[in-house]
């Protein structure tokens, strides 16, 4: 059985659209991280992020699974799709935005379904939540703060 030039075009084409179509679903899965000056609301550009990721708070208490990623100058970065359950992310040479009591462990399942944000402590900045959308108020560290690293 002989196929037509046609059919076997028409064949290729259904395969390439049904592999970007697949390619574009996983990255729609992909978490938004957005690191974001929590005094003046503006981006973080070009900025190294540590990922402590895990299935629970233990494994990332005890940094057992980590990945660095890099924001753009948008100050945005992705965190693949295939991430494990829980999340802590540090930026470099910035300190987050939080009081002391709040959880710095956050749940991918509960970024994918309402978006979160970590606490701005720094400034009045907010942002509205959005699902798959995490949002990491920051500001640099003061001199001193680097003198103790």
């Amino acid at each position: 059985m002989r196929l037509s030039l046609s059919v076997l075009t028409k064949l290729g084409i259904i395969a390439v659209i049904i592999a970007v179509g697949s390619a574009a679903m996983a990255q729609d899965n992909r978490i938004v991280i957005h690191l974001i000056d929590g005094r003046n609301g503006k981006p973080i550009s070009n900025e190294h992020l540590l990922v402590f990721q895990g299935a629970s708070t233990e494994d990332i208490k005890e940094h057992r699974s980590h990945l660095d990623l890099q924001t753009d100058a948008n100050g945005i970065a992705f965190l693949p799709a295939d991430a494990m359950p829980q999340i802590q992310v540090w930026p470099d040479w910035y300190k987050i935005c939080r009081s002391a009591s709040s959880n710095s462990i956050f749940s991918l399942e509960e970024i994918k379904k309402n978006g979160a944000a970590t606490p701005n402590s720094c400034g009045s900045t907010t942002m509205k939540l959005v699902p798959n959308h995490f949002y990491i108020f920051a500001r640099p560290l003061s001199f001193w703060e680097k003198m103790r690293l």
